[in-house]
């Protein structure tokens, strides 16, 4: 059905006015109670099917996982035998960049962190703790690996600071 172009504002305001609600027929946005129960029986069924899928998808997804590993490794994974780097000292994370001054200070928390991660191995070093690894052998949680601490930390230790300081500052990344 056309409407005259030529309606005054309040008449377009009750035209609208009575499609949100019809109270002659009865029907609210144009449907009637029946085909509004129709219409959420639909969608009801429609999303829980949707959200059946999904599920039943995520448990096939969490089937083909392995907990301990990952499941493509070397040149099977996207890497392709190009590894990613981890370092140590943490850089700034906002970065991702270690930043290095000639300020004593400014490189302390730096060298904490070096300390941080050496420590469990020079203890195993000292204790005789260590497990000997390898590829296929990785240490039990709560143990290291045997390093030897000493070529380890021949140019990078904690009597330079790890390189952190001295007149000609080479700072060191694990």
């Amino acid at each position: 059905m056309a409407l005259p172009q030529n309606l005054s504002f309040k008449d377009r305001m009750s035209s609208f006015g009575t499609f949100v609600w019809n109270s002659e027929e009865g029907k609210f946005l144009g449907r009637g109670a029946k085909s509004w129960a129709e219409i959420g029986l639909f969608y009801l069924i429609y999303y829980t099917c949707l959200a059946g899928f999904f599920v039943g998808m995520l448990a096939v997804f969490y089937q083909t996982i392995d907990e301990s590993q990952p499941k493509l490794t070397g040149t099977d994974s996207l890497l392709k035998g190009n590894p990613g780097m981890g370092f140590k000292p943490m850089p700034d994370v906002e970065y991702t960049l270690v930043r290095f001054r000639a300020d004593v200070k400014e490189n302390k928390p730096l060298v904490d962190n070096i300390k941080e991660v050496l420590k469990p191995y020079k203890q195993a070093q000292e204790n005789g703790q260590g497990v000997n690894c390898s590829l296929g052998n990785p240490a039990p949680d709560g143990k290291v690996c045997m390093v030897d601490f000493l070529a380890l930390t021949a140019e990078c230790n904690e009597a330079n600071n790890f390189g952190y300081d001295g007149l000609n500052p080479k700072p060191c990344l694990l």
